[in-house]
C-alpha cells in the first residue's frame, strides 16, 4: 500500500476511457520522415531515425494481408496482433538514446525542439510498451507511405488498480453515477 498520497478523481465516470487513452499510445512514420527531412549532416541520429523509417516500412507490410486500394488509388491496410514487433522495439529504443544524447550537446540547434517533441512521444509510447500484456492490442495501420503503430490498452484495471495501490486512499468523484 502507498505511504503519502491521496488521490481524489473528479469525473469518475470517465476514468476507464481517460485511463484506456493513457496507457496507449501510437506512432507514426510521418513523424519520423519530417524530422529526417530537417537533418543537414549524416550523424549517428539521423542514421538511426532512418533505421526505425525502414522498420515502420517491415510493419507496413505486415498490413498485406488485410490490404486493400481506395477510391483516390491509395493503398490502404492494417494488422492487428497481440505482440510487439521486436525488431521495432529494437529500432525505437536505439533511436531514443541517440536523441537523448544528441539532445544533450545540441541545445542550440535550430532542431532541437523537434527532436525533444519526437523524443518525448517515443518515450510515452515506451511507457506503453513496458505495460503491455495479455490487456493490450497492436494496431497497424497503412495509408499509402505512411504507417502507424498503436499499442491499444483494451482494459485498463489492472495498471489502475497498481496506480491507485500507491496512494493510503483514493476518493472518486461522480454526478453522473
Amino acid at each position: 500500500g502507498g505511504e503519502k498520497y491521496t488521490f481524489l478523481i473528479d469525473e469518475a465516470h470517465n476514468l476507464p476511457d481517460r485511463a484506456r487513452d493513457i496507457f496507449s499510445a501510437k506512432l507514426s512514420s510521418e513523424e519520423f520522415e519530417h524530422l529526417y527531412g530537417l537533418f543537414e549532416e549524416n550523424n549517428s541520429l539521423c542514421s538511426s531515425v532512418l533505421d526505425v523509417l525502414k522498420s515502420f516500412d517491415k510493419l507496413g507490410e505486415l498490413c498485406n494481408d488485410n490490404s486493400r486500394y481506395d477510391a483516390s488509388g491509395t493503398k490502404v491496410g492494417y494488422y492487428v496482433g497481440h505482440s510487439i514487433p521486436q525488431n521495432f522495439s529494437e529500432k525505437l529504443n536505439a533511436c531514443a538514446q541517440n536523441m537523448e544524447k544528441w539532445l544533450k550537446y545540441n541545445t542550440e540547434s535550430s532542431i532541437y525542439l523537434t527532436v525533444e517533441s519526437l523524443y518525448s512521444r517515443i518515450r510515452e509510447y515506451k511507457v506503453s510498451e513496458d505495460c503491455f500484456g495479455d490487456n493490450y492490442l497492436v494496431f497497424i495501420n497503412t495509408r499509402g507511405a505512411v504507417n502507424e503503430i498503436l499499442l491499444y490498452c483494451l482494459d485498463p484495471s489492472s495498471l489502475l488498480d497498481e496506480a491507485l495501490d500507491r496512494a493510503v486512499s483514493s476518493v472518486l468523484f461522480s454526478a453522473t453515477l
